[in-house]
């Protein structure tokens, strides 16, 4: 459903998730790091609904 703006950059919802994502990463490289485990990739995802009844 359209919620207005041209659809060219991130919604606030999507910098949000974003957001999560890193935080996730960050955590585990540190805690992997301070267990003396190599981390060699991190791929993180998220998934969210957007109730735009309110609009």
């Amino acid at each position: 459903m359209p919620v207005g703006g041209t659809n060219s950059a991130p919604t606030p919802m999507e910098f949000v998730a974003g957001a999560v994502n890193a935080c996730i990463a960050v955590v585990i490289e540190t805690v992997a790091s301070e267990l003396g485990i190599s981390v060699h990739a991190i791929e993180t995802g998220s998934k969210a609904h957007m109730d735009v009844r309110g609009f």
